[in-house]
């Protein structure tokens, strides 16, 4: 499986995406993507939901949505850690990891001389955006919250 946020937020399982319908879901999943490895606290999944002022509900809202990704998707999307959500995945099953892991090759290649497998391993980083990060997000707290740490330049 492998989370996508460079272009709009998807989950690929081989050759068939998963559907991640709710909004909130799809939020969620960029905000921990976007960290994985990490601890998201409770504080900044509520921002990406509803920015600065979320419902007095929040807290309960929140769990449930991510007990709904959870269950459709697994646990390595969103474990619970102390203070937030991890997202335990390998860093290469997200699409920003494995272009960053992509660019890292080419770079390596590049400073060896080799610029035939530099240029193929910088084709393969450029070949997984989709568009704009985040796209289907562009509108939501979740966008502006994560600050735009993609950028394709």
């Amino acid at each position: 499986m492998r989370v996508d946020v460079l272009g709009p937020v998807r989950v690929v399982s081989g050759p068939k995406i998963i559907e991640t319908p709710s909004r909130a879901e799809r939020a969620l999943l960029a905000a921990l993507a976007l960290h994985v490895g990490e601890t998201v606290p409770l504080s900044q999944l509520s921002i990406a939901l509803w920015g600065e002022d979320p419902p007095s509900s929040a807290t309960k809202s929140l769990r449930s949505h991510l007990s709904r990704l959870r269950t459709r998707l697994g646990s390595d999307v969103a474990r619970p850690d102390p203070g937030g959500y991890r997202m335990t995945l390998p860093r290469e099953d997200t699409d920003l990891g494995l272009m960053e892991s992509l660019l890292a090759s080419g770079t390596a290649a590049r400073d060896r001389g080799d610029v035939a497998r530099a240029r193929g391993w910088f084709a393969d980083a450029e070949a997984l955006w989709r568009g704009d990060p985040l796209v289907d997000l562009a509108d939501s707290p979740s966008k502006t919250a994560h600050r735009d740490p993609v950028s394709r330049g």
